[in-house]
């Protein structure tokens, strides 16, 4: 499935001055996981991930929220779940967090898959204790 290149232009920069004021807002409870979104979008966007800024905390299915979803003209969406992890955060309490964000990409790689069905989609996560981190099948199976 081919994209329209201008409309995908046009809608990465409109997320991505979305990202940037968002990221620049002083009063948001979630200041750090916002940071970490515009990190993701400015250093790995056209390197490791497709080069468009496809959607940012869009509404999936079932009342879910997603975070960011990159995509490409030729039909293949990644889809990244952001948490930030407090540095503070005890072993334990640290492997909550990033199951639960991998828990949550992969659940939201299924729910835009629902939404796009010819794109071809993948799961990834980001945190600033791991930085990026492609899931792959195996993953939605581990316990």
């Amino acid at each position: 499935m081919n994209m329209n290149f201008a409309k995908l232009a046009n809608l990465h920069v409109r997320n991505m001055t979305l990202l940037r004021k968002r990221a620049l807002e002083k009063k948001a409870s979630d200041i750090h996981e916002r940071r970490l979104h515009l990190e993701v979008a400015q250093q790995y966007a056209a390197i490791v991930l497709p080069p468009y800024v496809c959607a940012v905390e869009w509404d999936a299915p079932g009342g879910y929220r997603g975070d960011l979803v990159f995509c490409d003209t030729m039909g293949t969406a990644v889809v990244v779940e952001v948490k930030h992890v407090p540095p503070t955060a005890s072993p334990e309490s640290r492997y909550k967090r990033m199951r639960k964000v991998r828990d949550q990409a992969i659940l939201y790689q299924s729910k835009w898959q629902v939404l796009h069905p010819r794109m071809h989609t993948l799961a990834a996560t980001y945190t600033n204790y791991d930085g990026l981190t492609y899931l792959t099948e195996f993953d939605q199976y581990w316990v």
